[in-house]
């Protein structure tokens, strides 16, 4: 005799990434040479009147129908809660103890939660990489699968977005390092910055990014000198920010004066933030700022977002 579960479920999503939910039901098997019978999970003989000498059951427990301990239980399959074990003919015992749901260990990527375990799926739900949503009662976030267990958990529910990234919290790791230029009667943001990686990140026609900017800039003057302060928007449309490597936006006049010439300019303090189109972005500090984002088009990916914030 041979047993063996199906582990045939897997996470997915259509066209336009939304995620598909996994099918609910699953099936095990008990083979005998080459003749195959499936019973299905959710079909077996409820533990009603079914006692054990073991306070737990256990491979070799043996299993009775009555209190008393004098009638030996039927060979056969039984469910004891998301338990199924087999009864061989001998005396009652269980010959084989196994799962129909299991839980799943799940990284949080924005470290706010940790390693939290899930609400129990049906078994093979999910496998090792697979990414995925959640809310806790401290907000929304985003993760992996680490690993699975049959031990109880966080109950937290999980929700496929349709990608595994093999253990990568992101695919893309952007940081914005922009700087200041004096020109002549103009001052300059260039928007710089570089991508760990390990994948670059590019707009695809769907993922324009707008960086917002709050600065206050120490200047010095053919006339004068002090600080100004400036905000505003810097829309990009078309962007291809190469893994490990380097990237120049491009400079942009954020401030203008006809009548004054600028020698020296410098970031005294600056308050950025980026959205991308077609994202989710996420905080792991209270909503002062929003570095983590899910890309639901034109291809579900994870990626991180630093910009410089003085204020968070």
């Amino acid at each position: 005799m041979y047993i063996a579960i199906a582990n045939s479920i897997g996470s997915s999503s259509n066209s336009g990434g939304t995620p598909v939910p996994p099918p609910v039901v699953y099936v095990f098997y008990l083979q005998y040479s080459n003749v195959s019978v499936a019973y299905l999970c959710d079909n077996l003989i409820l533990e009603t009147e079914i006692y054990s000498l073991s306070s737990t059951l256990n491979v070799g427990s043996q299993i009775f129908y009555d209190i008393e301990l004098t009638s030996t239980a039927n060979e056969g399959f039984y469910k004891n809660g998301n338990e199924v074990y087999y009864l061989n003919e001998g005396g009652g015992y269980i010959a084989e103890l196994f799962y129909c749901s299991e839980r799943y260990y799940v990284n949080d990527c924005s470290s706010q939660y940790g390693t939290f375990i899930s609400v129990a799926y049906p078994t093979g739900t999910f496998i090792y990489g697979d990414m995925v949503t959640f809310e806790t009662g401290q907000g929304a976030g985003f993760g992996f699968i680490t690993d699975f267990t049959y031990n109880e958990g966080d109950e937290i529910e999980i929700t496929a977005i349709g990608v595994n990234q093999g253990g990568n919290c992101f695919t893309s790791n952007i940081a914005f390092n922009p700087i200041l230029i004096a020109d002549s009667q103009n001052i300059l943001l260039r928007l710089q910055g570089g991508n760990s990686g390990p994948e670059n990140l590019a707009s695809m026609g769907l993922n324009a990014l707008n960086y917002t900017y709050n600065i206050q800039i120490y200047y010095e003057s053919d006339n004068s000198s002090g600080n100004l302060y400036v905000s505003g928007d810097i829309p990009i449309s078309t962007y291809n920010l190469a893994a490990e490597d380097t990237f120049n936006l491009g400079d942009f006049v954020i401030y203008n004066d006809p009548e004054d010439s600028f020698n020296y300019v410098v970031i005294e303090n600056i308050i950025s933030s980026i959205t991308f189109n077609n994202t989710i972005a996420y905080s792991n500090n209270d909503g002062c700022s929003f570095p983590f984002f899910l890309r639901e088009a034109p291809e579900v990916k994870t990626y991180y977002c630093y910009t410089q914030n003085d204020d968070c």
